[in-house]
């Protein structure tokens, strides 16, 4: 109890308007409850909401953060959409193949149809990033787009007019997107 009592305090401090933090606390809430329920356009709607407020009347690692959550609510999406935790299992456990290589290929395609995801969510975690909001939010954020470009690549290398080798697989380096709320 005094533990969360002293955390809101110092959370509070941080803010210039108590109307901005309210505001800012109901638009976190809204955003988990609908991350939670899978409406991902709510979430990001309200993490953004949650960020101007941020930018508004408090400080710049809160507001990277929460730049950070929306992005990453997108992320998560577009991993379940391609079920890229499943399909990355596969092609690891895979020795160099023809069967290798097509599903290089077939990942690729769909990744590409998932693309518009990534693309919404590098528009939050650019500007996320150059806020310089601190350490840690920059490197969560740095670790999404960094998972980005990766997925951007991958789709270069394994589709027509691209290289396709197992070096450019999934396999050959996992970067896992994250993220962390504040």
């Amino acid at each position: 109890m005094i533990f969360a009592f002293v955390f809101s305090s110092l959370m509070l401090a941080a803010w210039t308007s108590w109307e901005d933090f309210n505001a800012y606390k109901d638009a976190k809430k809204t955003a988990s409850e609908a991350e939670a329920a899978g409406d991902t356009a709510a979430a990001v709607t309200n993490y953004k909401k949650a960020a101007d407020l941020a930018g508004k009347s408090a400080t710049k690692d809160i507001q990277a953060w929460q730049l950070n959550n929306a992005g990453f609510v997108l992320v998560k999406r577009f991993k379940e959409l391609v079920a890229y935790d499943d399909k990355l299992a596969k092609l690891t456990a895979m020795k160099p193949s023809k069967e290798k290589l097509a599903l290089q290929k077939e990942m690729a395609n769909m990744y590409s149809f998932k693309m518009e995801l990534l693309t919404q969510a590098r528009k939050f975690l650019e500007p996320g990033k150059l806020l310089d909001g601190g350490e840690e939010p920059t490197k969560m954020i740095q670790s999404n787009i960094d998972f980005i470009s990766w997925v951007e690549n991958f789709i270069k290398e394994n589709t027509p007019g691209g290289k396709s080798d197992t070096g450019n697989s999934p396999a050959a380096k996992d970067d896992t997107a994250t993220a962390k709320s504040k």
